[in-house]
């Protein structure tokens, strides 16, 4: 007797496993539908070589970040302005009224916090479909 009460209890210790691998497939299948697959966007940059094609300095709209932040302006053989941040859009379009061009080069310092020049690209952006070239000073 004590022989069949020994396998009465082996034979009882087995789990089904099934109904827990159902519940796992079904909450995975629920967690891929209720995904929201999101594009992020960004910021297309071609890093181009030293030797590549130049960009006509005579014809370009210069902006310029100082390392305390501050933003000049210039174009058309005018002397520099310092411009403020909220003020961008609007001096680019008064450069573009008086000069007719297709590049915007932004020549900021390397201790220039990136959300400046990024704000700064925004409103070149807004205004027109300009080409963007940013260069670093040390």
């Amino acid at each position: 007797m004590s022989r069949k009460k020994l396998i009465d209890r082996e034979t009882d210790a087995d789990v089904d496993m099934t109904p827990m691998l159902d519940i796992v497939f079904i909450l995975l299948i629920f967690f891929i539908v209720t995904t929201s697959f999101v594009k992020e966007l960004a910021i297309e940059a071609n890093k181009s070589q030293k030797n590549e094609g130049k960009v006509s300095s005579s014809n370009s709209i210069y902006i310029e970040i100082t390392a305390q932040e501050q933003i000049w302006l210039s174009y058309a053989n005018k002397p520099k302005r310092l411009v403020d941040l909220e003020r961008v859009e609007a001096n680019i379009e008064r450069a573009l009224a008086e000069q007719e061009t297709q590049n915007v080069i932004i020549k900021a310092d390397y201790q220039v916090r990136h959300e400046v020049v990024f704000t700064v690209m925004d409103h070149i952006k807004a205004t027109s479909d300009l080409q963007i070239n940013i260069m670093t000073v040390d």
